[in-house]
């Protein structure tokens, strides 16, 4: 992402300079990570019925988002507002935590990291004639949230992750013959993210030889924020062979370029 940065940084009595804080908070920073498991599929409600295998099911506006091509099945303007509201527990519990492999680690267990969020869409279709459909899409992707409890055993790998976004999706549906539909769109989204783990200078210091530095007795919390906006597309095809059976494909391309982000 650009815009990052170390956004706060507490050592308890001591200075420590912003690019040594820096190097280390990248070196603590898993090589590989994605956004996997703040995926959001909540876009509609009538996914909810379906377990989200909705490349196919074309049963209202929310189509844009999931199978453009099924925008052809509306035959009249639709507007479809959604909310949900997701809650996340998420607990630990410590079984002889220590750090390189020697130093046991002080701390509770965090508390419940998670959280409740309201996740909203907002989707839009209007036919133009028996041919074309043109649809609009205001969803969210990615998000969520979990915030440890200061001092928990596991500070060294997470504090607090917060991941935001919002995903504009212009589309349209094009009806090839009375059996097939192409559609495709245009997605702009913006995400933002903070991350936030704490940093065991005790430790450091104390492998320095440093006279009063010992393991889990200088952490420092290191938190970076960023955004970022870029663009992708989506296309799909819906293919109806008889009444009442439907075969649907759709490729989204900007999920790459989110795990490529973070």
């Amino acid at each position: 992402m650009h815009n990052t940065q170390p956004h706060f940084v507490r050592v308890r009595g001591r200075f420590v300079s912003a690019a040594f804080v820096a190097l280390l908070a990248a070196l603590s920073i898993p090589s590989e990570s994605t956004a996997g498991a703040f995926a959001l599929t909540e876009h509609n409600a009538v996914g909810l019925g379906v377990g989200y295998s909705s490349a196919a099911v074309a049963a209202d506006a929310s189509t844009t988002y999931f199978n453009p091509a099924g925008l052809t099945r509306l035959q009249k303007p639709e507007l479809i507002v959604v909310a949900h509201l997701i809650r996340l527990d998420a607990s630990f519990t410590d079984a002889g935590s220590n750090t390189a492999g020697l130093f046991p680690i002080g701390g509770g267990n965090g508390g419940n990291a998670g959280s409740t969020e309201v996740i909203p869409s907002l989707y839009y279709a209007h036919p133009i004639n028996s041919m074309f459909t043109l649809g609009l899409g205001l969803s969210a992707p990615w998000g969520l949230q979990t915030e440890y409890a200061d001092g928990w055993v596991g500070r060294y790998h997470a504090l607090k992750t917060r991941l935001e976004s919002a995903n504009l999706n212009p589309s349209f549906g094009w009806r090839l013959s009375d059996t097939l539909s192409f559609g495709a769109g245009f997605n702009i989204q913006r995400v933002k993210a903070e991350i936030g783990n704490a940093i065991d200078f005790g430790l450091v210091g104390f492998s320095m030889g440093i006279p009063g530095f010992l393991p889990g007795g200088a952490d420092a919390d290191v938190f970076i924020k960023g955004d970022s906006v870029d663009y992708g597309w989506n296309a799909a095809f819906l293919w109806e062979p008889s009444p009442g059976t439907r075969f649907g494909a759709s490729y989204r391309d900007y999920q790459r370029r989110v795990r490529r982000w973070l």
